[in-house]
């Protein structure tokens, strides 16, 4: 079967004032996932905020700023688990 090109992502900061705000918008959502509105048990919410980010990154993987935090996140919501 034909491959499919994968979608063009603009870098950051080549983007304009649309993909800043979607940059805005993410960054915000992925700070109301963490802060855990709904009381969610640990790995209910590990898996919650871990869909976010992923689903963020499609987006915005050329952001550093949102690797960078996904992978302090990351790390910490492995550790929540084994807690």
């Amino acid at each position: 079967p034909p491959r499919h090109p994968s979608p063009r992502v603009t870098p950051a900061g080549k983007g304009g004032p649309q993909q800043e705000q979607q940059a805005r918008l993410w960054k915000a959502y992925l700070e109301s996932e963490r802060s855990n509105p709904q009381r969610l048990d640990k790995e209910a919410l590990v898996a919650r905020v871990s869909l976010g980010y992923d689903q963020a990154l499609m987006a915005l993987r050329h952001f550093p700023e949102v690797r960078a935090l996904w992978g302090v996140e990351g790390c910490s919501c492995q550790a929540a688990l084994i807690v």
